[in-house]
């Protein structure tokens, strides 16, 4: 299940959604930005979308009131844009993805 999209084609998805390759094939997903990165969290990483047309991001945070979060900001932020300038209608994957 796809949680709530948003009007600039940002989908805020559990874990669940990250996890279905397929299904984030089907939907037409480019970028994904893993906010919950990391071994005992969601772990996927750049490599579980290795062979599909996918660029990722991971922050991998600690849930704590004492983790200084802000330094993920600015990276996380950099993702984000390059992935809603991304032009889909002129290349069929990511610019990092070498077509095949």
């Amino acid at each position: 299940m796809l949680a709530r999209a948003l009007p600039i084609s940002l989908s805020l998805s559990p874990r669940a959604t990250a996890l279905d390759r397929y299904g984030l094939q089907k939907a037409g997903f480019t970028h994904v930005l893993n906010a919950a990165h990391g071994r005992w969290n969601v772990d996927t990483g750049p490599d579980y979308y290795r062979d599909m047309a996918i660029e990722y991001h991971g922050v991998e945070a600690d849930d704590l009131p004492t983790f200084d979060l802000s330094v993920f900001f600015y990276p996380a932020a950099a993702f984000i844009d390059a992935a809603l300038r991304y032009d889909h209608s002129k290349r069929p994957c990511p610019p990092a993805v070498p077509p095949p």
